[in-house]
C-alpha cells in the first residue's frame, strides 16, 4: 500500500479498510496520507478535504486511532490526521465532522480525552483557531467544552484560560459572544465557577470592558442611538458581558464586593437606559441590596425620579422584584 494515491487512501477509509492496512504497519502509507494532509502530497489537502466531507470518512479516521467501543486510543499518529486536517481546513462541514469524530472518541471511553489532551492538546490548540471558523463550528466547539466539564466532571483550566484570552482579544464579536455564552452555561451549573472566574481575572476583565462601553454610551446620551439596529454583534456582546457578570454576582457576596471596589456602580447604572441591557443590569444592581441595601434603593429611587412620563415600561421594570432564574440561553 506504500504507493497508494491519497484519493485511494480516502476511498479505502470510506470502504472500511482495516487500520492495519491504512495506518497500522505500513509506514509508507502513513507518510503519504500525512503529506497529503500537509498539502505536499500529489493532490494536497484540498483534495483530501473534499473527500473527508463524508461523515463516514471522518468516523473511519477516528476508528483508525485504534479506538473501538469500550477501547482506548492506541495510535496517536492516526489521531493526528484528524487534528492536522482540522487545523488546516477552511471547510465548515469538514471541521464539524472532525469535531464530531473527536467527541465520539471521548464517548467510547472518557479516558481518551485525558490521553489525547495530555499528549497532543488538540482542544487547547483549536481554541486559537476559533476566530477563523464560522459560527456553527464555534458553537459546536464550545458545546464540547461544556461536555468536558459537565459530562467528564473535569475542569480544563488551560482550555478555559485560552477561551478567556479569546474574549480579551475580541477579534470577532460573534465568536466572543459564543465564548461568553459557553462560560455562562457552565457557571449556571455550579457555583464553584463564580470563584474560578473571579480568581482567573475574568470578572475583573469584564468589568473593565463594561466600564469602557458605559463611557461610550454616556457620550452618546445613554439610550440606543436612533436609527441603529436593535441587535448588532457589538450590542449582543455587551448584553452577553452583562449576563456573565450577573451570573457571577448572584449568590456571591465576594464578587459583589469586587464590583463595588472597582467603582463600577455608576457605570452599570448607565445600561439601565437601554431596554436590551436592562434586565441583566437590574440583576447586577440587585446584588448590591445584599451588601448595601441603602445604596441599591437609592439607585432605584433615583432612576424612578429621573424617568419621564413616557417611560412607563422603564418604571415598571424598576418596580418589579428582580430574581435570577437558571434559564439557559
Amino acid at each position: 500500500m506504500g504507493g497508494r494515491h491519497p484519493a485511494g487512501l480516502v476511498e479505502a477509509l470510506r470502504a472500511g479498510s482495516s487500520s492495519r492496512d491504512l495506518l497500522g504497519l505500513d509506514s509508507g502509507g502513513r507518510r503519504l496520507l500525512g503529506l497529503a494532509v500537509a498539502g505536499r502530497g500529489p493532490e494536497g489537502l484540498a483534495a483530501v478535504s473534499r473527500r473527508l466531507i463524508d461523515p463516514a470518512v471522518a468516523r473511519r479516521l477516528a476508528g483508525l486511532a485504534g479506538v473501538s467501543s469500550g477501547k482506548r486510543v492506541r495510535n496517536l499518529k492516526a489521531f493526528q490526521v484528524l487534528e492536522s486536517v482540522y487545523l488546516k481546513t477552511s471547510n465548515p462541514a469538514l471541521s464539524q465532522h472532525i469535531l464530531l469524530a473527536i467527541k465520539s472518541i471521548w464517548t467510547w471511553d472518557p479516558m481518551n480525552f485525558f490521553l489525547l489532551e495530555w499528549s497532543l492538546q488538540p482542544m487547547s490548540q483549536f481554541v486559537s483557531l476559533l476566530p477563523l471558523k464560522p459560527p456553527p463550528v464555534q458553537t459546536q466547539f464550545f458545546q464540547m467544552i461544556e461536555s468536558i466539564i459537565l459530562d467528564l466532571s473535569y475542569i480544563p483550566h488551560d482550555i478555559l484560560k485560552k477561551v478567556q484570552d479569546l474574549i480579551k482579544e475580541n477579534s470577532d464579536p460573534l465568536g466572543t459572544s459564543a465564548a461568553l455564552r459557553c462560560l455562562w452555561n457552565i457557571s449556571q451549573k455550579d457555583m464553584l465557577f463564580t470563584d474560578i472566574f473571579r480568581d482567573s481575572g475574568l470578572l475583573g476583565m469584564l468589568l473593565a470592558l463594561l466600564r469602557k462601553e458605559a463611557k461610550i454610551l454616556r457620550r452618546k446620551g445613554g439610550a440606543q442611538v436612533p436609527g441603529c439596529p436593535g441587535h448588532t454583534p457589538e450590542r449582543e456582546l455587551i448584553s452577553r458581558m452583562l449576563k456573565m457578570v450577573a451570573v457571577l454576582l448572584v449568590g456571591s457576596v465576594r464578587n459583589t464586593v469586587v464590583l463595588r471596589d472597582y467603582g463600577m456602580v455608576p457605570y452599570i447604572k448607565i445600561f439601565l437606559d437601554d431596554q436590551l441591557y436592562r434586565s441583566d443590569t437590574l440583576t447586577v444592581l440587585e446584588q448590591l441590596s445584599v451588601v448595601n441595601p441603602e445604596e441599591y434603593m437609592s439607585i432605584i429611587v433615583g432612576a424612578l425620579c429621573s424617568s419621564t412620563q413616557g417611560e412607563l415600561d422603564f418604571r415598571l421594570d424598576l418596580l418589579k422584584v428582580r430574581r435570577c432564574h437558571g434559564q439557559k440561553v
